[in-house]
């Protein structure tokens, strides 16, 4: 038996119907994919879809389902909860806004809530990392 956490759901923007718009996929205990792909209007229609067809078959060749305790990684949390959050090569958290100084140039990276105000104040403006 597996559930929607097993399924892997992708979007399209330019189907040719409503009903191709979301696509799933059940992702195998090896990490590949089963080579069948269920569709639907929403992303849950798809992924139900994929669980339930997925559940039916197995059940329809005997298959048991493995302890939840035969896997190693059962119990390991994809991240650590003192762990810091994510940030790109250069330390950059995601969300982060860059700013430049109008007159003196000087960059800088700060969060959504101060980037309001210093934009406020007129002395900065928003930029990148390689703005002049």
């Amino acid at each position: 038996m597996i559930d929607e956490t097993d399924v892997v759901s992708y979007c399209s923007d330019n189907a040719p119907r409503a009903d191709l718009t979301w696509l799933a996929q059940v992702v195998l205990s090896n990490g590949k994919f089963w080579g069948v792909y269920f569709t639907g209007v929403t992303e849950i229609e798809a992924v139900n879809k994929a669980v339930a067809f997925w559940n039916s078959e197995q059940e329809r060749l005997g298959v048991k389902p493995k302890p939840v305790e035969n896997n190693p990684w059962a119990s390991v949390p994809s991240r650590l909860p003192d762990s810091p959050a994510p940030q790109n090569s250069r330390g950059i958290k995601p969300g982060a806004i860059w700013l430049i100084h109008k007159t003196t140039r000087e960059k800088k990276v700060v969060n959504g809530q101060l980037a309001e105000l210093l934009l406020a104040s007129g002395e900065w403006e928003k930029g990148g990392p390689r703005s002049k």
